[in-house]
């Protein structure tokens, strides 16, 4: 109730101006709902909503001619009820709605405008009531989704609980339904003339399905922090419920029998008569629930991409997110999540980790309720993965020709607070075994595959020290049939590190199949094994996503399971095969700090993890693992695109303890 409270306190002035009838305000009349007229009204959403149990009726509720919406128990989170108009909505008459409603329950009312009758993109904005059996005005203000002047020819009302089923049906009533126009002009913040337009092209994610507030949805949050900076950015949303990579394609593209036909309204053709600076493209599941082959989609993609490419502007593209569906779709989607990647490369935006489970289903975690649908939570994440991308600063930097670098660095030795305890330069001709043992084989009997199903053979000849250079290699083995050969060192019982900073300067690999990896293991591994013992990654990458690296621990959980928790670091416009980088930790008694180039990322607090606190296996000693595995569960095998040898190369270790 305080939340409602609040809210309102927030709308007094408008309130107050609109009760006043300032002369700056006109209103347009959208809905009365008199009798003599057939709105065909009908519930939405699956079926849900036991419509034969509670047709829609239009009555006289408290003096009021109003519709009456009794949403059953049974009905899924998004039910409603839609209107088709017989006059279509102009946004250029007013971005303000006003709804009279009268609800026996606290909910959120959840106004949504189609651009077509038979559906099209929905634009939708929700108000939390605060009076329960008395009727009250809500506003909906469009003005913050919304910044193209559109039409829209179909009205839709839900009411949100915030879960499925209620228990118990709810009453509400709806009544004269107005636009209304505040003529008052508005000095928007921002240069003009760096004004940018960008395009949002998918499905339900994109159109705003999932949260119980729309402010909340990705898009919304990228538009309204995108204004934040300059007012004068557009963000246009072409998404639909329910698309898939067909109604995307071009206009006029011929497509097979049985399969959507494109949208000329909402496909790519369209998104480029705005001539956009950029145009982003979220479709999370449809096609693969659909049973649509890994071939056609990115068939389609290539197609809806050319024209976007033909007129040099960039796009990026979102992997496919979990969803709880047959196994062999999910299945599905971690191919063309792969291939994502690959198509796209730093142009991908993840919307799968973290978000989806290992088996590709939804994570639970942030389920709106459906199995399908990300809650606000998840959009959240969404929003924060596509504002990692830099957007904005790429965009305006391609307008002005400005050809970005990530340049080489080279770290100091000396860090306030610190003291450089121990350090290998590698500069003699060959391994100083003082420190260092070779790991070989490829793990059995005991750990066949090392723990990860990689297709390596440790070996001591892939290793070479020359030019003040720790080199790696990995290439086909010809020894063992389908295996690479590579190398894996470690300072175990001859170096061992607990606590202070740690620096490594490399240049990594790129190819598909390669996981070069700088991390740590407890010292206790062979007493305790893993993942008891503790895994502190300084740094991993995988080879075909070559401008990213992720730091990351994993451990034994309190309630039993192995639990990891980390964070990516993406370079913005070369790859960390281009030039040496160093990567580095900061470890004490309360957390590891990860950083890139001395740019920190990331920073795990021991108290933030579901971890035994009397045996914390961050707290006790570790020895350092430098590697380049090939093939596994992270990384995938290596396949025709691959390019063989690789070299990971290191050029130090420092050491550094805190006074």
């Amino acid at each position: 109730m305080l939340k409602n409270k609040i809210y309102i306190f927030f709308l007094l002035p408008l309130i107050f101006a609109l009760q006043n009838c300032s002369p700056k305000i006109v209103k347009h009349d959208i809905l009365h709902f008199d009798n003599n007229i057939d709105y065909k009204l009908k519930y939405y959403a699956n079926g849900h909503l036991s419509k034969e149990k509670y047709p829609v009726k239009i009555l006289q509720k408290d003096g009021r001619q109003a519709v009456e919406i009794i949403k059953a128990s049974d009905a899924s989170i998004w039910s409603g009820m839609s209107i088709p108009l017989q006059k279509p909505i102009a946004m250029a008459d007013g971005k303000l709605f006003s709804v009279e409603v009268w609800m026996d329950h606290l909910g959120t009312v959840v106004l949504r405008l189609s651009d077509s009758k038979d559906g099209g993109a929905n634009s939708t904005v929700s108000t939390p009531n605060s009076k329960i059996n008395q009727w009250e005005t809500l506003y909906f203000d469009f003005g913050k989704v919304i910044n193209e002047n559109r039409t829209y020819e179909k009205f839709g009302i839900s009411i949100d609980l915030h879960h499925k089923g209620t228990g118990k049906d709810v009453v509400s009533y709806f009544s004269n339904i107005q636009q209304l126009q505040v003529r008052e002009h508005q000095s928007l913040r921002g240069n003009k003339a760096d004004a940018l337009t960008i395009v949002i092209l998918g499905s339900s994610t994109a159109a705003g399905m999932g949260p119980n507030d729309s402010k909340n949805t990705w898009v919304n949050r990228f538009r309204q922090k995108l204004q934040s900076i300059n007012g004068y950015h557009k963000v246009i949303n072409l998404a639909v419920s329910g698309y898939t990579t067909y109604q995307l394609l071009p206009t006029g593209t011929k497509v097979p029998t049985k399969r959507p036909r494109p949208d000329p309204q909402h496909n790519v053709s369209k998104a480029l008569s705005y001539h956009p600076d950029a145009i982003l493209i979220n479709l999370p599941s449809n096609d693969a629930a659909n049973g649509f082959s890994v071939k056609e989609q990115l068939d389609n993609y290539r197609k809806i991409c050319k024209p976007i490419y033909q007129q040099n502007i960039p796009v990026w593209v979102a992997t496919p997110q979990g969803r709880n569906m047959a196994k062999e779709k999910r299945q599905i989607q971690r191919i063309i999540r792969d291939s994502t990647y690959e198509m796209f490369e730093r142009k991908t935006l993840d919307f799968w980790r973290n978000l989806a489970t290992w088996s590709g289903e939804i994570n639970p975690k942030y389920n709106c309720g459906d199995g399908i649908h990300l809650n606000d939570e998840g959009h959240r994440l969404l929003f924060e993965e596509v504002w990692s991308k830099d957007i904005p600063k790429l965009l305006l930097e391609k307008r002005k020709n400005i050809v970005g670098k990530d340049a080489d660095y080279s770290s100091p030795l000396q860090y306030e607070g610190y003291q450089l305890v121990w350090q290998d330069e590698f500069d003699g001709t060959q391994l100083d075994t003082s420190i260092w043992t070779h790991e070989l084989g490829d793990g059995c009997p005991q750990l066949c595959g090392w723990g990860n199903k990689e297709k390596v053979w440790y070996r001591k000849d892939n290793t070479t020290v020359t030019n003040g250079k720790l080199i790696i290699t990995a290439k086909a083995d010809v020894e063992k049939a389908g295996f690479w050969s590579s190398s894996r060192i470690i300072t175990m019982n001859k170096k061992h590190f607990q606590f202070g900073r740690i620096d490594i300067r490399a240049k990594l690999t790129k190819s598909k199949g390669l996981w070069p990896a700088l991390w740590l293991l407890g010292e206790n591994r062979v007493k305790d094994s893993w993942p008891y013992c503790g895994e502190i990654d300084i740094m991993e990458s995988v080879g075909h996503i070559p401008y990213r690296v992720r730091g990351s621990v994993f451990y034994k959980a309190k309630k039993g399971w192995t639990a990891s928790k980390g964070a990516k670091y993406e370079l913005k416009y070369d790859n960390f095969s281009d030039a040496f980088h160093v990567y580095s930790i900061e470890w004490n008694e309360q957390g590891i700090k990860y950083f890139v180039d001395n740019q920190q990322y990331n920073y795990i607090k021991y108290n933030e993890l579901s971890i035994d606190t009397t045996d914390n296996p961050f707290l006790k000693p570790f020895y350092l693992i430098i590697n380049l595995a090939v093939g596994g569960n992270f990384p995938g095998n290596p396949d025709k695109t691959s390019v063989f040898p690789q070299s990971l190369e290191v050029d130090y270790v420092r050491y550094f303890r805190g006074l």
